[in-house]
């Protein structure tokens, strides 16, 4: 807690205002949604019931925009009140919430409210660090699939990383009913109008347009704790705000989804306070930006904002004071194209009646008059483009902080695979390189020129992930013709052969093609240290694994790789530091507690195994990988029903499991179970290369088939 929050929280404490004086605070962002599908903006259908009676008994903004369209970044600008020049989280999966960063539920937290967040989506988990000030964050996520998403994500090995709405209910709802003395801070994360979309019906036939049904769906549970409130007598006591992190393309400008471009068709974003008396129906017209929302909340409810929030609160608004800054000027930005693709960064600057994306093709609009964002005035008004980029420039010094680059993480293979599910499309990673400066994209591609491309490359990912494989390489071929250096295609290429085909020699070529690319790739040195040490080549390995922590001083895989490599040269002592560094950093890290737990067990110091392995286990009760290492540990420990219970569950939920089909073969042979032994060892057998173990297990099959042809079927020791 810092000084300002601990004085703050004092006089708070002192004021003779009783806790249960304070109001209730609920925040609900719905994930990827569109202000102008939602039916008290206009749309057609009745899409959004329960918003609009929050809109007709509070306050509707007309003008608000979000600062990135893209889920983590957006969702720390309303926690924080700082844009992300500030608070340094530019995308999905490669950065985290700095520790040092002031977030709305720490400020609550700090006088007494009872602070909860309930997330439906795995890029939000907690691992980002955005949980700080919750004393629960409910990102259970995979607790919570339903059996048609997994159906439609059957071939990801972790399933559909998304809960759907009334999962995420059931939980607030749960928690709603909690006796408590205190008021309380909930927020709560609808992730379902995101792609893919899925809504259930009735909602399904009920709207003309499947993108709305899921708002419709969303704003359905939304309902359901706006009753549990007003049964409960808290609703006229609780100020309530509803947003959305950012919009969805829906095609205008091109582009299907988001994340890549910055029309307003994905920065603009509905929302809608209702403050315990303010006036009903206000329906207001300044420039707001996602980053007023945490001030604006502190604000009316009488607390003092943190010197650090760049938001302005719009409380005054609420309470009919005055009518906003005129001349306000907003920043928004997507650094996706430069991240992912080596392209040019959007980056854009707003007032109530001009925008500027900035990029290597600037653009400039009247909003004022074009709010489609159709005529282009760049060219056409070079004085006007001139004064809105010098504007620009100066807001880049004034927002930024030079401890943003801190807030950069390095994400493991297990997260890629959950971010990918989602549709994300992962670069190289690359994260460091990136500078705030304006001419940064001379030389680079343009976004919106290049769209389709980037289009083709999540395409291909999803081709890959279902399992059509020639056409996703065909794909990203196609994409590497027109755009050689594109740093997301050569990493979802090069991975595309060293994990669909097999063929190492090309998948090194795309990975070093990667790091020329995109040097900071921290995937690319990944799996060239794990080619390398897969070929003998050690210090190949330790050099792309050390040039990892060069820019990204707390990769977790780096320290995954360096352990190997210490194994393979027979330092075991070296392996475990890895390890223990790599759990240092990240306690949940499931690969990490099960390498540490088997070279334990492989040392026989069982006692020593047993907590990384149990842990592994209660993280990753599903995990094939974990239930193979738990049950040889069982097996170790002479617990042969259990140890045959774990390796008959990993190839019940893995049935290619090599390792696991030919350790419960050999386990029921050991057992004189000699049929069903002969059925693992057979399908191990057949997924087992020439070698030494190909040889003992058909050694193994030869004594097994000798004694059955002499005793039958019958199960006795062969």
């Amino acid at each position: 807690m810092t000084i300002t929050r601990v004085i703050l929280a004092a006089l708070l404490l002192t004021c003779g205002c009783g806790d249960r004086d304070r109001p209730n605070v609920l925040l609900v962002t719905f994930d990827t949604t569109r202000a102008d599908r939602l039916s008290c903006y206009g749309y057609f259908e009745p899409s959004s019931p329960n918003v609009d009676e929050l809109a007709e008994s509070g306050a509707l903004f007309l003008n608000a925009f979000t600062t990135n369209p893209i889920t983590l970044p957006s969702h720390t600008s309303i926690m924080t009140g700082t844009y992300p020049l500030y608070h340094g989280v530019r995308d999905n999966s490669t950065y985290t919430v700095r520790e040092d960063a002031t977030t709305l539920a720490e400020v609550l937290a700090d006088v007494g409210y009872d602070t909860a967040a309930f997330v439906g989506a795995f890029v939000l988990d907690s691992r980002y660090n955005l949980d700080q000030g919750f004393s629960l964050y409910d990102d259970r996520i995979d607790e919570s699939w339903s059996k048609d998403e997994m159906d439609l994500r059957a071939r990801n090995a972790f399933g559909f990383p998304e809960r759907k709405a009334g999962a995420v209910t059931k939980v607030v709802l749960d928690w709603l009913r909690r006796p408590r003395s205190e008021p309380f801070f909930a927020w709560v994360h609808y992730f379902d109008p995101h792609q893919p979309v899925n809504p259930p019906e009735p909602h399904l036939s009920f709207f003309s347009e499947r993108y709305a049904a899921e708002i419709a769906y969303a704003d359905e549970q939304l309902g359901q704790i706006l009753v549990e409130l007003k049964r409960q007598g808290e609703y006229d006591r609780t100020l309530i705000v509803v947003t959305a992190d950012h919009g969805e393309g829906l095609m205008d400008h091109g582009e299907p989804t988001h994340s890549l471009l910055i029309f307003d068709t994905t920065m603009r974003i509905p929302l809608v306070v209702r403050a315990p008396g303010s006036a009903p129906g206000q329906r207001l017209d300044p420039l707001i930006s996602i980053v007023d929302v945490m001030p604006s909340i502190l604000d009316l409810l009488g607390l003092e904002i943190p010197d650090v929030v760049q938001g302005e609160s719009f409380a005054s608004l609420i309470r009919g004071h005055d009518g906003g800054s005129s001349d306000r000027k907003i920043y928004m930005e997507s650094l996706v194209a430069a991240l992912q693709c080596n392209w040019g960064a959007l980056r854009g600057l707003r007032t109530s009646t001009e925008k500027l994306i900035h990029g290597p093709n600037p653009r400039l609009y009247a909003v004022g008059d074009d709010p489609g964002e159709v005529y282009n005035l760049a060219e056409r008004e070079p004085e006007r483009l001139e004064r809105m980029t010098a504007e620009l420039e100066r807001g880049l010094v004034h927002w930024a902080s030079q401890d943003a680059a801190e807030a950069i993480s390095a994400p493991d293979e297990e997260v890629l695979r959950k971010l990918a599910a989602l549709g994300y499309v992962a670069g190289g990673g690359g994260a460091r390189g990136i500078e705030d400066s304006l001419s940064e994209v001379e030389g680079k591609a343009d976004p919106y020129e290049n769209q389709s491309l980037f289009d083709r490359i999540s395409v291909a990912r999803e081709d890959l992930r279902t399992g059509n494989v020639a056409e996703g390489i065909r794909g990203l071929n196609r994409v590497l013709e027109s755009d050689p250096g594109n740093a997301a295609a050569l990493i979802t290429l090069g991975k595309a052969y060293f994990l669909e085909v097999g063929r190492r020699d090309l998948a090194r070529e795309y990975f070093e093609r990667t790091l020329e690319a995109d040097p900071y790739s921290e995937e690319a040195h990944r799996f060239l240290s794990r080619i390398s040490r897969g070929e003998g080549d050690l210090e190949g390995a330790r050099r792309h694994a050390e040039a990892i922590l060069e820019f990204q001083p707390h990769s977790v895989s780096a320290f995954y790789e360096l352990s190997a490599i210490c194994e393979a040269e027979g330092d075991l002592v070296r392996s475990r530091e890895n390890l223990e560094r790599l759990l240092a950093i990240d306690p949940t890290h499931v690969y990490g507690l099960v390498a540490l737990g088997a070279s334990h067990v492989g040392q026989e110091e069982l006692d020593e195994a047993e907590p990384h392995l149990k842990r592994a286990l209660n993280l990753a009760p599903d995990s094939p990988h974990v239930l193979y290492n738990v049950g040889i540990w069982h097996w170790a420990e002479g617990d042969i029903d259990e140890a045959r219970s774990g390796l008959a569950r990993a190839v019940r939920l893995a049935p290619s499991h090599r390792d696991g089909l030919y350790a419960l073969g050999r386990l029921l042979y050991e057992q004189n179970d000699a049929t069903r032994a002969r059925e693992y060892l057979v399908r191990a057998g057949e997924l087992t290369p020439p070698g030494d173990l190909r040889r003992e297990i058909d050694e193994r099959l030869e004594n097994i088939d000798a004694f059955l042809s002499q005793q039958g079927a019958g199960n006795v020791s062969p």
